[in-house]
């Protein structure tokens, strides 16, 4: 069906839309379409200086990581939780640092089921499920810092909204994330948890995610 999807959208419409430059390639080599790029954005949030909402999950502002995405394969929770684990284990990230995951699955409950077993020896790894309005924005202002480790995007609407709010961003380094950050200290090796703890461990432990 995605397929077709895409056939369609590039074969019968008047101008088809990208919103990456990855995208906008890939319609020129698999359907010799020319098309109109017009990149995903963001509102202006501001930070929201309220934490009510905070406080049902045990939250405290600048004291905790965040990731928001559907719970699937290729966004990369696995390896965030893996990295976060090591990281714990080995005492080699700041007592205070929980980790805050943000989302529901999508007709993928038996992977949810395998992050929560990867999660449940660790009490500072927390699921909040599906989360919108006044919830979502404290949660992304008050982050010490988001992580997206997804090994597949268009041109990722949540990491926006993260830099939106002025929340560094530490992001797998696939083409799409290379749009939005080019910083090397944010960036680490899609699908490396190795990477991925290396850099956690760099932010968290000089500071530099405020």
């Amino acid at each position: 069906i995605l397929k077709i999807s895409e056939w369609t959208a590039c074969k019968f419409a008047h101008e088809t839309i990208t919103v990456s430059r990855t995208i906008e390639q890939y319609c020129r080599n698999v359907y010799d379409k020319e098309t109109v790029y017009i990149p995903n954005g963001a509102p202006d949030y501001r930070p929201n200086k309220k934490t009510s909402k905070l406080k049902k999950w045990g939250l405290k502002p600048q004291e905790y990581i965040l990731m928001v995405s559907r719970l699937i394969p290729h966004k990369g929770a696995h390896y965030l939780i893996d990295a976060y684990n090591e990281l714990c284990w080995e005492d080699s990230i700041p007592a205070n640092k929980k980790l805050v995951i943000v989302g529901d699955g999508h007709y993928t409950e038996a992977y949810v089921k395998k992050l929560k077993k990867a999660a449940a020896k660790n009490p500072d790894i927390i699921f909040t499920g599906f989360q919108i309005g006044e919830s979502l924005s404290q949660l992304y202002s008050h982050s010490c810092l988001m992580v997206h480790p997804s090994d597949n995007e268009g041109l990722p609407i949540n990491v926006l909204e993260a830099m939106s709010y002025g929340v560094p961003a530490l992001l797998s380094d696939i083409i799409e994330h290379r749009e939005l950050v080019c910083n090397p200290k944010f960036l680490f090796t899609h699908g490396d948890v190795k990477s991925l703890k290396e850099k956690l461990k760099s932010l968290l432990c000089s500071g530099k995610e405020a």
